[in-house]
């Protein structure tokens, strides 16, 4: 016992990034599985008979079952779920322990780059990072944490390179990079920053490292070719870019920033030196409970909310923006270019600038887990404006955005458990008729876990007398015209004080759009599941389906 206290004492600093990994995994550990898990988890079990044939299962992820080479995202993270599956099985802990893994990676390297940058800080910016509720609400099977795991690899051995044994940090932070490319291509910028950073700084010798994630992407494609005849990095959709789109995609980016970092708001507010700045910050608290307090008691509506929720943080998410432009420009003042260029500050602002201008125009949707990358570098670049504050100030920023950041994942938790409990009484509900799965996320996984079969839109073999279970508020397939469907029965679960501060407006915290903040103040229901019975197959429709399949 002396022995673990003396550690603790020895390594006080680090005994709290343990801490903060305990409690995040805590959260995760017995959570039901949600959203993109269950892709992952059928992915992986196809990866576990067809090793060398990861892109080839078909998985219904739309409307329709399709070949899983027509989906976005590289396997190396499916590999893993595969070998963790077929060793302890494809249950909730064992494969929540391997999350865990990443979850620890991604506060051990935040705090590691932290202390290269500011040794003499306080972990309270490694705080903000742990219960920033875009990376508790993200640990789920999601390939995301994993992805800021690697990344943060990445950014540490790269600040490293700038003062010390350049040739082994670039190397480290290459393999880093290439191993992130193998679990999704959103950190393709970083290759770019890569490149610029090295030839500004005159690096060139230096550029030869590039050739690691380099030959990776050669030999994933090579391997494509091989097994379906295409490259998978290329035959990705993406989302058509308009002006309209493109301005659709930055409110959204305002918006969702702001929901996942409100706290930036506290730090101007404390920054800025006036009289009326704590009188400011006290209006905006008092004024956000007084919103949830209105929700609460019916006196205004959840649209109402909303909309406030909506202008407030997209207004807050552009104040960040030109806040962190008014840090860079003082900071190129400072050092000029020549200097500015040497300073990791520019390599973060880069990597900042890359990564969020990938999102906004080649994300289909906006989304915390595609801004969770984007979260460690606005923190580190924060730091010298955290520390301008009172403590006093910092830590009612860090309670604040705990009390946040719990609240949401516990709401999270909630909302993947109904799906996962409906499950198990919907097929029950049928009395032995055969049952369709309407739905995606959690849910396919579950219901078929229950027996029940997926429903692709064109399937033929629905058969008057089956049942079909679809939830109303979850992504779902098309049920075909030629189906006449008859209401039978409907589970809900009541909201309550866990899902108050709620994260279940269609999955807000997994697809969030301006006009639909990531989270927001709700009694209502998470959602309703309606079991409906097939009383009738228009054949005429079925036989032109049948037709235009031949």
């Amino acid at each position: 016992m002396r022995s673990i206290y003396g550690y603790i004492k020895q390594h006080k600093e680090y005994s709290i990034v343990i801490g903060l990994w305990l409690l995040v995994t805590a959260i995760n550990l017995f959570k039901a599985f949600h959203i993109d898990d269950s892709f992952h988890l059928e992915a992986a079990q196809w990866i576990m008979n067809h090793w060398t044939e990861p892109l080839s299962g078909h998985i219904n992820w739309d409307n329709n079952t399709k070949p899983m080479y027509n989906s976005n995202h590289p396997v190396l993270f499916f590999y893993l779920i595969a070998i963790v599956g077929s060793v302890f099985s494809f249950g909730e802990v064992p494969l929540h322990i391997l999350l865990s893994v990443f979850s620890f990676l991604a506060l051990h390297y935040f705090y590691k780059s932290l202390k290269a940058l500011y040794p003499a800080s306080n972990l309270l910016p490694l705080v903000l990072f742990a219960v920033c509720p875009a990376f508790i609400v993200n640990q789920n099977l999601m390939i995301d944490v994993p992805l800021v795991a690697l990344m943060l690899g990445f950014v540490y051995h790269f600040i490293l390179a700038n003062n010390q044994k350049p040739w082994a940090n670039y190397v480290k932070a290459a393999l880093f990079l290439s191993a992130c490319l193998m679990i999704k291509y959103t950190v393709l910028p970083l290759c770019i920053v890569f490149v610029v950073v090295l030839l500004l700084r005159r690096d060139f010798k230096m550029l030869v490292t590039l050739l690691i994630p380099i030959g990776v992407l050669l030999l994933w494609s090579w391997w494509n070719m091989a097994e379906f005849g295409g490259v998978h990095l290329l035959n990705r959709s993406t989302s058509e870019f308009s002006a309209k789109s493109f301005g659709n995609g930055l409110l959204s980016f305002f918006g969702c920033m702001a929901a996942i970092l409100p706290w930036y708001l506290l730090l101007l507010l404390g920054s800025w030196k006036s009289k009326y700045s704590s009188l400011i910050f006290t209006g905006v608290v008092s004024n956000a409970i007084t919103l949830a307090l209105l929700v609460a008691s019916d006196l205004t509506s959840v649209k109402t909310s909303d909309g406030i929720l909506n202008i407030t943080f997209t207004l807050l998410g552009m104040a960040m923006v030109v806040h962190l432009v008014y840090l860079l420009i003082r900071e190129y003042k400072e050092h000029r270019l020549v200097g500015f260029i040497k300073q990791n500050f520019f390599f973060m602002s880069l990597s900042v600038a890359g990564l969020s201008l990938f999102v906004i125009l080649f994300a289909p949707f906006m989304a915390t887990r595609h801004l969770l990358l984007i979260v460690p570098f606005i923190i580190l670049l924060s730091v010298p404006v955290f520390t301008k504050v009172s403590l006093a100030l910092q830590l009612l920023i860090v309670g604040c955005v705990t009390f946040l950041g719990v609240a949401i994942g516990i709401s999270d938790w909630q909302y993947a458990q109904f799906y996962k409990s409906t499950a198990k009484l919907i097929v029950p509900k049928a009395n032995g008729a055969k049952v369709w799965a309407v739905g995606h996320w959690g849910w396919q996984w579950y219901c078929v876990q229950q027996g029940a079969e997926v429903y692709n839109t064109n399937a033929l073999a629905v058969k008057v007398g089956d049942c079909m279970a679809v939830p109303l508020n979850i992504s779902s397939q098309d049920i075909h015209p030629s189906l006449e469907l008859l209401a039978i029965d409907s589970l809900y679960t009541e909201g309550n004080a866990m899902t108050f501060v709620s994260v279940a407006n269609h999955g807000s915290m997994y697809t969030s759009r301006y006009k639909k903040p990531a989270w927001n103040f709700s009694k209502a229901p998470m959602d309703t599941v309606v079991l409906y019975k097939v009383v009738d197959v228009n054949f005429a429709k079925l036989k032109a389906i049948e037709e235009k399949m031949k």
